[in-house]
């Protein structure tokens, strides 16, 4: 069984080369994969499951080998 991670904002926006406040916006507008909330408070700490950060790269990837027409 893989072992999945929690990565922070700061390791996401490292691991996939975009600034942070682009992840946010892109999460927003449904392009990035969503946040999960770390705790039950309203003001929770987020993060971003190691699984959902590598298939969004492997999507990125996919998407670049496609031929041009």
């Amino acid at each position: 069984m893989t072992q999945v991670q929690i990565y922070r904002l700061r390791e996401v926006a490292r691991r996939v080369g975009l600034s942070a406040d682009t992840i946010k916006r892109k999460a927003k507008a449904g392009d990035f994969p969503k946040p999960i909330k770390l705790g039950k408070e309203k003001q929770a700490a987020i993060g971003w499951t190691s699984a959902s950060i590598d298939d969004w790269i492997a999507q990125r990837v996919a998407a670049s080998n496609v031929p041009e027409a």
